[in-house]
């Protein structure tokens, strides 16, 4: 058997690469000649990045996200905020401390962590959550016809939570095991509630807590069951986004998505 034979083809095949014009999405694939030589192509930047962050674990490399789970679940994040101002107009009560409503009980939170870990554009992890939270905020208006309750004193501060937690997400970019994805959705849901509920005292103007160490501490006591509720949350939406009902396996895998381009 001629042994020059295997190199000889690697070297066809490095010409076709370098004349061809064609350009790899996911940074996964390598030809030939990168392998034997160790270097790891990158994708033309000239090209529109993909909606998902391919994951850097090879072991993930075969799944992909339902664009329609995640839909669904931000349309109910929406839903969920608007249901107590539906169930006002029928007597009950928007005070959290005299209702059984599960106030922050939603995947809202668990979705910007999951965007953090895996949209690939940085800034449509912050722009989708972002536009969920104003979507909710204008219907909490439209309900109740109070505009100071969809543009609130604090409402900077709470952008800036939902920021936060999308943030954390990006620490998941580097592997997305169970213990990571559970230490991310506990060090968020706190995140959330300290920094939420700091707004909520400082630009309360004094009116609900007093502005001192006793008021702020009054601030975050009665905030514990919202705390509760955002950590059932986390424990019940982030199992499920990063599980087969969300991530879904390709047709084939993996795929690696070739688009041509000039260049």
């Amino acid at each position: 058997m001629d042994t020059d034979a295997p190199q000889a083809c690697v070297n066809v095949l490095d010409r076709i690469a370098g004349s061809a014009s064609f350009t790899v999405h996911i940074g996964a694939w390598r030809s030939p000649v990168a392998r034997l030589n160790g270097v790891q192509e990158v994708a033309s930047s000239n090209l529109a990045a993909p909606i998902f962050l391919p994951p850097t674990n090879t072991k993930e490399c075969d799944v992909k996200p339902r664009l329609s789970v995640i839909f669904a679940l931000l349309a109910v994040s929406v839903a969920v905020r608007l249901v107590p101002y539906v169930l006002a107009q029928f007597g009950m009560t928007l005070e959290p401390g005299n209702t059984v409503y599960p106030w922050n009980f939603s995947p809202f939170l668990p979705i910007c962590l999951f965007g953090g870990a895996m949209f690939a554009r940085a800034r449509m992890a912050y722009l989708v959550p972002f536009a969920a939270w104003l979507l909710g905020d204008l219907g909490v208006w439209a309900l109740t016809g109070r505009a100071d309750w969809a543009f609130y004193a604090h409402q900077p501060v709470i952008f800036l939570s939902v920021a936060l937690v999308a943030f954390i997400g990006f620490s998941l970019r580097r592997g997305r095991s169970w213990k990571r994805v559970a230490g991310a959705g506990l060090g968020s849901a706190l995140a959330f509630f300290v920094l939420s509920n700091f707004g909520v005292w400082a630009f309360g103007g004094g009116a609900i807590y007093p502005l001192n160490f006793a008021g702020l501490v009054e601030c975050y006591v009665m905030a514990i069951p919202y705390l509760r509720n955002t950590l059932v949350s986390m424990a019940i939406f982030l199992p499920l986004l990063f599980s087969r009902v969300t991530l879904t396996r390709p047709m084939s895998a993996p795929q690696y998505g070739l688009a041509a381009s000039r260049t």
